[in-house]
């Protein structure tokens, strides 16, 4: 049989409320499908949770344990008891995520269920069929840019990002489109105004010029 190792992050606040359902419908495909294998969860802390029990918002040791896995199932972290200080529970999202090179976040945007569409604030003839996929970058940018904090005066962040970084999300969009059968890709910037966001019109232009391989 099958084996997965999986991570679990349940988190802070709703987190482990959410986990506890997620890992309900895991034990469900493990009970029904037999094929799908055996689902082997391993629980670490992160974020919130961790800095409260081991002063750090995710230890090499719940690190380490993460990498080795076949996947990682997270719930949510942060809270405003943590504050803004030194030691924050995001800090320890964005190491998860740079050292998995978790660089492509996706977003699917659907109705589960027609009947859902007129619940919808938007007119039912607008949103029914609703069916989009949303790639955001997720390890580059302005959440690991230089920064320095408020020195009483002013504070500044910045936003940097690399042709191979950029090529490398433009190719899962496209990936990802094909797979859908969708035959549009749409690339969101600030060309008028960032140089960062002309690098990445000028990037994404290119890797579809070339086709997506």
């Amino acid at each position: 049989m099958t084996q997965h190792n999986i991570v679990v992050f349940a988190g802070d606040h709703c987190g482990p409320e959410v986990i506890a359902e997620a890992i309900k419908v895991i034990k469900t495909v493990e009970e029904l499908s037999p094929t799908a294998g055996k689902f082997n969860l391993e629980d670490h802390l992160l974020g919130g949770c961790s800095i409260d029990q081991t002063g750090v918002p995710l230890t090499d040791k719940a690190l380490a344990a993460a990498k080795a896995a076949d996947a990682v199932l997270l719930g949510a972290i942060g809270g405003p008891e943590w504050g803004t200080g030194a030691v924050r529970p995001e800090q320890g999202l964005l190491k998860l995520r740079s050292e998995m090179c978790a660089y492509g976040n996706l977003r699917p945007c659907f109705f589960a269920s027609d009947a859902l569409v007129e619940s919808s604030p938007l007119k039912a003839s607008i949103c029914r069929g609703t069916d989009i996929m949303i790639v955001r970058e997720l390890t580059s940018g302005l959440y690991f840019g230089e920064r320095r904090e408020y020195d009483g005066l002013n504070a500044f962040d910045t936003t940097v990002y690399t042709k191979p970084e950029v090529e490398r999300i433009a190719r899962l969009g496209g990936y990802l489109a094909r797979a859908r059968g969708d035959s549009r890709v749409i690339s969101l910037d600030k060309a008028n105004v960032l140089a960062t966001s002309r690098l990445w019109r000028s990037v994404v232009e290119e890797v579809f010029h070339k086709r997506v391989s």
